[in-house]
């Protein structure tokens, strides 16, 4: 938010094209946890069906259906609160232009 929106003394700065590099970070972020997570997954699911005498690559993969889903379903919920981001942050700045238009008129 603070790669978009600036405080500054004289008010707010809008950095539209900071918008597209947040996301992309973001989506990184995201995908680079999310990696991490399951390879994770994976090895401790490996360990706990050798133990039990079970295939681990067939009980991991049974098991990776479940987790692609969760994972889509999470990467939606992300997804549609950056759009919401974004448009609160279209309105900001539409108010903003509009109150520098007001202003840019008043003067003489």
């Amino acid at each position: 938010m603070n790669r978009i929106i600036e405080h500054r003394s004289d008010g707010l700065t809008f950095h539209h094209q900071a918008v597209s590099q947040v996301e992309q970070d973001g989506r990184q972020i995201v995908e680079q946890s999310m990696g991490g997570v399951v390879q994770d997954s994976l090895n401790e699911l490996g360990v706990r069906q050798a133990a039990n005498g079970s295939n681990p690559l067939q009980s991991v993969m049974g098991s990776l259906g479940g987790l692609q889903q969760a994972l889509q379903t999470e990467w939606n919920n992300q997804e549609q609160d950056f759009q919401q981001f974004g448009r609160d942050v279209c309105q900001r700045v539409t108010a903003l232009e509009q109150q520098r238009r007001d202003l840019v008129k008043a003067l003489p």
